[in-house]
Parts: structure tokens; sequence; C-alpha cells
């Protein structure tokens, strides 16, 4: 174990940890954010279109940054899509899909479930790369 003689030397091993867990905790993030969007067309057929696929092109995280004494990634879902079929943008078919509105069929909620998720990575890595 490394001897900890300053503030400054605390301040790094801590930065240097707070780096590799959101590292991982991104990782982590990414695939249940995919997951998610993805659970949103299990057992639903529509009748009246046929789905493109387009929604899976949306989750997005980025890669970790670090600014002083934080880190951060940011996860969202990508309005700048295009869809060929219908009216909607992006964010209107995002917003829809998510939600519940304007007709979508399928498993709504996904951005919440997704957040949830995060944060639980967020959570658990922090526990082991700041354990005992």
């Amino acid at each position: 174990m490394a001897v900890i003689n300053s503030i400054g030397a605390l301040k790094a091993i801590a930065l240097q940890k707070m780096t590799a867990a959101h590292n991982e905790a991104r990782a982590a993030s990414f695939v249940d954010l995919e997951m998610e969007v993805g659970h949103y067309y299990d057992g639903t057929v529509p009748d009246v279109y046929i789905r493109t696929g387009t929604l899976m092109e949306s989750p997005d995280v980025s890669p970790v940054s670090k600014g002083g004494n934080s880190v951060e990634f940011e996860a969202k879902m990508d309005d700048s899509i295009s869809y060929s079929t219908g009216t909607y943008n992006g964010l209107q078919v995002i917003t829809a899909t998510n939600e519940g509105t304007s007709g979508t069929i399928g498993n709504h909620g996904y951005w919440e479930r997704a957040k949830e998720e995060m944060k639980d990575n967020t959570i658990s890595t922090y526990s082991k790369y700041f354990s005992r």
C-alpha cells in the first residue's frame, strides 16, 4: 500500500480511483441503456407500421472526462437520429416511445429504468474502489 504524505497525494489517488470507477460504471451503463431501449420492442408488434429499429441507434454515453477534482460521463438518447417513416423527428420519437404517447406500442419508461441502473452501477463501482 502506498504511503500518503500530503493532501495532494491523497487527491491524486482519489482522482485515479474515481476515474477507474467512472470508467467501469460508464461501460456498464452503456450496456444497460442499450438493453433497456432494446426491451422497448419486447413482446409487442404494431399493426399500423413496420418498425425500423432506428431507436436502437439512440443510446449514447460519452467518454469519462476529468476536470479539477471531479470526473463525469454523460448518458443520453441521441435525438439527432433520422427516421425515414412518419413525420416525427428523433426527439419526438424518443419522447413518444419512452412516455407511451402518440399511440406507440412498446415497453415504455426505458429511460427511467436505465437511469436507475446507471445510478446503481455508479454506487456499486464506487463501493468497490473505495471500500476498506
